[in-house]
């Protein structure tokens, strides 16, 4: 369902660029994608976290629809299982009923692993929140052999939580329809003193509401974002709340402490997803919202709020950005995560016809595309061989290196778990007259010729298409050439290898 690709920019005339922003990083799995599973039946990665030491901690749902666990997974910096993790880097567990799942990740300072989300039995669901020790074990010092059910006594759902400033917890998500979040202590018991026993549940007067994200400012305000559903309207609205550190609302912040509004025009659909707290007390909301139909279309658009819930009329294009992964398709945020550097990483879906496909866009930190990353700002993703693939979560590493999680679906196999890892930044150019190893012509239609009149030693050389494939091999030395007539038309990746010394070229296919 998803055309393989990626795009990005490349330099001719004489230069080669070495890694663009926003391109695979071929230092993870030499590809800079892989698939996993956590064991038998369908997995999916929809929760995503990377330790301070670079390893890369990825959980989601695995099993069969009548019979879901989680499943938790470790790699290494390089894309490998880390075998000092759980069975051979892989674990699954029940939190006791027919269904579990997990939708967060936070890595403690001492190491430890925190995972959040809910458990359901096709008639009702209790947040969960579960901690392990840094070898994968279960935390026994946390909650029940290290699950905590947080249970209400009402049908609830969670969808994401943070860590407070003092190494305690709050999951958000809804509750019969309402915005909500639970407030649970460092080991796993639920905190009576936040809220009502240790609950708060919002309501939007007679709209259902559904929390998607949580943030927490450095001062402790909490900021929950999601969506809203005007029964009125018959349409979805961005839905926003603040609170106070207690559990309180903040009634400095848009009508009573809440907001709900629409992106575009009043008969949109307007989903909100992910939402994030600025050092100076704005706020980012991000979603998507509807635009067009036949073909069904919809576009990634981001608020930004000054502290009180007004709009940022100085972000983007009066305090909203919007962007389109494709033209005329479906544009579904899945996630977003914010750089040092003030720009914002969106990550989702980006459907258009038959294909399903994932990709990403970055935005400056004043709300416009940034040029600089991919093609004009975006990059798109397929994974050969399958009939869709879906990024549900974006990280950055510490590194700054920008890492996704999701799920796909290889054809004729059930669905796996993938793993992407791209570059932050332009690294290097190089000018032909000085580069240790040059391709010509570029672009190329039948031979690609090589020069290493500095080096004059053989290379073995590995070409990669932009879905990570690796589509042909060979040893060439100063002056040789490889017949790529058979090769598809795009762009493609150039490893080259000698003396333990790896030179990345890229050239492009006519």
């Amino acid at each position: 369902m998803k055309k393989t690709f990626i795009s990005f920019m490349f330099a001719t005339c004489g230069l080669f660029l070495n890694a663009q922003s926003g391109s695979l990083d071929n230092s993870f799995n030499q590809t800079g994608i892989l698939s996993g599973n956590y064991s038998t039946g369908n997995n999916s990665g929809d929760a995503l976290a990377v330790q301070p030491d670079g390893k890369i901690i990825v959980a989601g749902a695995t099993g069969s629809s009548s019979a879901i666990k989680v499943g938790v997974n470790r790699h290494n910096a390089d894309g490998s299982l880390d075998t000092t993790f759980g069975t051979n880097g892989k674990i699954s567990f029940s939190s006791g009923w027919i269904k579990s799942f997990v939708k967060e990740i936070v890595v403690q300072p001492d190491g430890k692993i925190v995972l959040a989300g809910y458990r359901w039995d096709d008639s009702t669901g209790d947040f969960v929140l579960v901690r392990l020790n840094p070898d994968g074990s279960f935390d026994n010092t946390f909650g029940t052999a290290g699950i905590a059910i947080i249970d209400g006594g009402q049908t609830e759902v969670s969808e994401s939580f943070a860590m407070t400033n003092e190494g305690d917890f709050i999951l958000s998500g809804y509750v019969n329809d309402h915005f909500s979040m639970a407030k649970v202590k460092s080991d796993g018991t639920i905190d009576t003193a936040f809220g009502t026993d240790g609950w708060v549940i919002t309501e939007f007067g007679q709209l259902a509401s559904y929390s998607k994200s949580i943030a927490i400012t450095s001062e402790g305000r909490i900021i929950l974002g999601g969506m809203i559903l005007d029964v009125f309207e018959n349409k979805f609205k961005y839905g926003i709340a603040a609170y106070h550190p207690d559990g309180t609302i903040d009634t400095s912040f848009g009508e009573d402490g809440k907001l709900n509004f629409h992106v575009g025009p009043e008969n949109d659909n307007d989903f909100g997803v992910k939402v994030i707290a600025l050092k100076d007390g704005k706020i980012l909301i991000g979603g998507h919202s509807w635009y067009a139909t036949q073909p069904l279309r919809y576009e990634l658009v981001v608020a930004r709020l000054n502290a009180d819930g007004s709009f940022d009329s100085t972000y983007g294009t009066d305090g909203f950005f919007r962007t389109r992964l494709v033209e005329n398709g479906e544009s579904y945020l899945a996630d977003m995560a914010l750089q040092a550097d003030g720009k914002l990483v969106l990550a989702g879906a980006a459907n258009q016809g038959s294909a399903y496909d994932s990709g990403l866009a970055r935005v400056t930190a004043d709300g416009h595309l940034d040029a600089s990353f991919g093609d004009k700002g975006k990059v798109f993703l397929h994974i050969a061989g399958t009939t869709y693939s879906e990024i549900y979560k974006v990280i950055l590493q510490p590194d700054g290196k920008i890492m996704v999680s999701g799920d796909m679906a290889p054809a004729g196999s059930p669905v796996q778990y993938f793993l992407a890892r791209f570059l932050d930044k332009t690294l290097a150019v190089q000018n032909a007259s000085t580069a240790a190893a040059q391709l010509y012509p570029n672009p190329a239609s039948d031979q690609l010729h090589f020069n290493f009149e500095k080096s004059g030693k053989e290379h073995d050389a590995e070409i990669y298409n932009m879905a990570g494939q690796k589509v042909m091999t060979a040893k060439v030395s100063s002056k040789s050439s490889l017949n790529i007539s058979k090769l598809a038309v795009g762009s493609y990746i150039v490893n080259l290898m000698s003396d333990g010394k790896l030179t990345t070229l890229r050239f492009i296919k006519k």
